[in-house]
């Protein structure tokens, strides 16, 4: 899984700094959520020939807390996401945040030495 993860992140973390050195008249911002685990996909409807594709899973639940958490411009990922990142990226936990519990951590910075930070 850190296969996927790492990659992710390390993308991410390029967008928000890319978005922080546009120049351009319109301010831009985003705040992530980042998880990691599984989740299951499902197509559901076909009332009226409409469609929906749900994902559903302990793991979207978990990004339903960290994206909210994360303020303009930072990501936040969740306790699954940072055991896989720990060792390769900086981060604080979430403190002060109301329904955000322990083990949830904001993004500082990723240790770019390591051959999947590449990207």
């Amino acid at each position: 899984m850190l296969y996927y993860c790492l990659p992710s992140t390390v993308c991410l973390s390029q967008l928000l700094f890319a978005l922080r050195l546009m120049e351009d008249p319109v301010e831009r911002s985003m705040h992530i959520g980042l998880a990691a685990g599984l989740v299951t996909g499902m197509s559901i409807g076909g009332v009226y020939g409409r469609w929906e594709y749900v994902l559903v899973g302990d793991t979207i639940v978990e990004l339903g807390v960290a994206e909210p958490a994360a303020a303009s411009n930072e990501t936040v990922a969740t306790p699954a996401a940072w055991a896989l990142l720990s060792g390769l990226a900086k981060g604080t936990e979430v403190v002060g945040k109301e329904g955000v519990p322990a083990g949830y951590r904001v993004l500082d910075s990723m240790c770019m030495d390591h051959p999947f930070a590449t990207v």
